[in-house]
């Protein structure tokens, strides 16, 4: 028989007040009544008028503030996935699920069945967006920056979006100051405005804003295999499995591909955008870093350079968290965007230890938190956050050479095409190839590459981009970055020119290259150019840490700290939980 209990009021929740008490005890009844029909639902209703209701329950989710475990680490809202009909997972023990979240009235259910999650009387919410137009830590940078847009958008605004909060006395304040175009109720004038922006910047790169108005609702329901047993509510259902496993059967990763994850903690059930359901993981940062540094580093690197991304992925959750996701239910998500998470199907021993020895461990630069980029694979030079994504540079992330004199990183063709022949054997880089006798992990093949695209495979990219060009005349580099990755192209045929800008739509347009760190040799005949053949390094965008060199310098007996600081130089790590 199941069994429904009334959550104990703990020291902690002695403010609660005597008639939320009362309250609690009727929906208690109400339910076992239910119970013993072999069907629960849980009803709000008469509570709705005394105490929060599930509404307010729901409005929390989007709340961008800071909760704390019990081990003192911030509490991660983390997106596992979202756009679902259904939910089906399987716990290995009994668990326990709170429909109204933690604090109200709780049922206990066995483990080691399956159970079903679905929704119905769906309504999406509703939003409001904009294009954001320039971001900083200082509000005052908005408004030099306003004066660039004048001619293009007739009115912006500005907005602050982060959070601020503390440990230990240090104060974290990771805001960023916004400047956006007038809000509109409609999507689709907003991605116009962002594409007419892209045209007279193209090297900027525009993203959409988006704002809640009225938060999604639909009545989510949970069944058992047998379906002799019912749970039901509005908006949020929690689950809480403490320590013990339960796996989230089907579950579709970045390519949409369906795959188990098993995941612990507390999970949470509520609808996304579109009213479909959405499944989050509520957890301390140490347990979400048990499913990020397998996913982000090869496992079985060496300890040192576990330790090493295990700080820089820490440091960027708790910069992240209060500042992206914004008319979302949750802080941050599973994908490239924010962290790849793979939950406790990732977790190994290796990691875990390395979790474990760092953890509460943050890269500070004085008082600010470290913007703690990485990427695989730097290609043996390094790059700056504003060649790659016009973002501010920071004193701490430089374009210099993956090697321990840190040298200048090549600039101009003939330095990069030297730089670039230097194959990996004659290398000395960190990334370049791993030490003798040391295992080589397979990101160092990424040390070089050749690509080589035909004539027809453009024409068709340019296509697709809407530019039509019946005879391409020439394709050429125009402008390199700090650190030598290719900023600008220029292609031009039918007496027309077209610019392809920044790092990553340069990479993406010619078919997805490995890097923007690369040479082109143009193969031309009578007819015109015929290929394009591109001879490039490193794997990723380049900036901070390359997990490729922080390995190769674990193998080369370089600690932890010694990597952060080849990296990041000039910062230092605090211990704050």
């Amino acid at each position: 028989m199941l069994f429904l209990h009334a959550h104990t009021v703990s020291k902690k929740h002695a403010l609660v007040p005597r008639y939320k008490r009362r309250v609690l005890r009727r929906i208690v009844t109400r339910c076992c009544l239910v119970l013993y029909l072999n069907l629960c639902t849980i009803q709000i209703a008469s509570a709705q008028q005394q105490e929060l209701t599930s509404e307010d329950d729901h409005a929390l989710l989007y709340t961008k503030q800071i909760q704390f475990a019990q081990d003192g680490s911030p509490v991660i809202r983390m997106r596992i996935a979202d756009d679902l009909a259904s939910i089906s997972m399987t716990p290995e023990h009994s668990f326990i699920v709170y429909p109204n979240g933690p604090g109200n009235a709780y049922i206990t259910l066995p483990g080691n069945e399956t159970y079903t999650i679905t929704a119905r009387s769906p309504h999406p919410g509703a939003y409001r967006y904009a294009v954001i137009l320039f971001r900083s830590r200082n509000q005052g940078d908005l408004e030099k920056e306003a004066s660039n847009f004048e001619k293009h958008v007739t009115l912006t605004d500005t907005l602050a979006l982060g959070s601020v909060f503390a440990l230990k006395g240090k104060v974290f304040d990771n805001r960023e100051h916004l400047l956006i175009t007038s809000k509109t109720n409609d999507k689709n004038e907003a991605l116009k405005i962002r594409e007419q922006l892209k045209k007279q910047f193209p090297e900027k790169d525009f993203e959409i804003y988006d704002e809640l108005q009225a938060y999604p609702k639909l009545i989510i329901q949970v069944t058992n295999a047998k379906g002799d047993m019912t749970i039901t509510n509005a908006n949020v259902i929690w689950f809480s499995f403490d320590h013990s496993p339960v796996n989230i059967h089907n579950m579709p990763d970045e390519q949409g591909n369906p795959r188990s994850i098993r995941l612990n903690g507390q999970l949470i059930v509520t609808p996304d955008s579109h009213a479909k359901l959405a499944l989050v993981q509520a957890a301390g940062v140490e347990t979400i870093l048990r499913g990020i540094v397998p996913a982000e580093i090869f496992p079985s690197a060496p300890a040192a350079a576990l330790e090493a991304q295990a700080i820089a992925a820490r440091t960027t959750l708790i910069s992240q968290v209060g500042s992206r996701h914004q008319a979302d239910p949750y802080h941050l998500c599973n994908k490239q965007h924010c962290q790849v998470y793979h939950g406790l199907s990732a977790a190994t021993q290796a990691t875990d230890e390395a979790i474990e020895k760092t953890r509460g461990q943050i890269l500070f630069s004085g008082n600010e938190l470290v913007s703690a980029y990485y990427s695989a694979h730097c290609g043996g030079a390094s790059a700056t956050p504003k060649e790659t994504w016009a973002l501010p540079d920071k004193p701490y992330l430089q374009a210099r050479t993956d090697d321990a004199d840190h040298g200048a990183s090549p600039k101009t063709e003939n330095a990069l095409k030297q730089f670039l022949e230097n194959v990996p054997e004659r290398a000395n880089a960190f990334c370049a190839k791993a030490p003798p006798g040391q295992k080589s992990f397979s990101s160092t093949k990424h040390a070089r590459w050749d690509i080589t695209l035909s004539i027809d495979e453009i024409q068709k990219n340019l296509k697709a981009q809407g530019m039509t060009v019946k005879k391409i005349d020439n394709i050429e580099i125009v402008r390199r970055g700090p650190s030598g990755r290719v900023t600008q192209i220029k292609i031009t045929g039918d007496g027309k020119s077209f610019f392809i800008e920044r790092e990553l739509p340069i990479r993406r347009f010619f078919g997805g290259l490995k890097s923007a760190l690369f040479t082109m040799e143009v193969s031309k005949n009578h007819k015109g150019i015929q290929s394009v053949t591109f001879h490039g390094a490193g794997f990723g965008h380049g900036v901070g840490m390359c997990q490729t060199g922080a390995i190769g310098m674990a193998q080369r007996n370089y600690s932890a700290n010694q990597i952060l600081q080849h990296y990041y130089p000039s910062t230092h790590i605090e211990k704050l939980w």
